[in-house]
């Protein structure tokens, strides 16, 4: 884990400057785990642990899969990260499933409800915490719209 944290630092100071610190994190995350944000139009990440009526609807919204869509599943227990997987049937083609909650101790994602990340062009341009919202829903239309551009 200490690894993971230490070449996401260094990436993060060797990147280059044109982008946001927390672009330049978010692709140095993605990046431990073998995945390139720029491959991507939107990043959610699921706090596993989280609140029932919270991530429920990003789960149900990643089993139909986009290829533009990636989901990240944070837990430090790799056991419940697998139990939503299986439980959800969500295929894991676009899933990265962060056993160590890597993802909350970067600050990616609050403890009771998804954060989505708008990314245009490898670079951040929106994020929306759900927990901050009251209809959890309506976060998926603004999905849908921003990947048919």
């Amino acid at each position: 884990m200490r690894k993971i944290l230490l070449s996401a630092f260094i990436m993060y100071l060797i990147s280059g400057c044109n982008t946001s610190n927390e672009t330049k994190i978010l692709s140095s995350y993605l990046h431990s785990f073998g995945v390139e944000l720029n491959h991507y139009k939107v990043v959610a990440f699921v706090p596993s642990d989280g609140c029932s009526a919270c991530i429920t609807p990003t789960l149900d919204y990643i089993k139909n899969g986009n290829d533009c869509f990636l989901v990240v599943i944070s837990s430090i227990s790799e056991k419940t990260i697998n139990h939503i997987v299986q439980s959800n049937r969500i295929n894991t083609l676009h899933v990265i499933k962060d056993s160590h909650d890597l993802a909350a101790e970067m600050g990616f994602v609050p403890i009771i409800a998804p954060r989505y990340y708008f990314i245009k062009r490898g670079r951040i341009v929106k994020s929306i915490d759900l927990s901050e919202i009251n209809d959890k829903v309506s976060i998926l239309g603004e999905v849908d719209k921003y990947l048919a551009n």
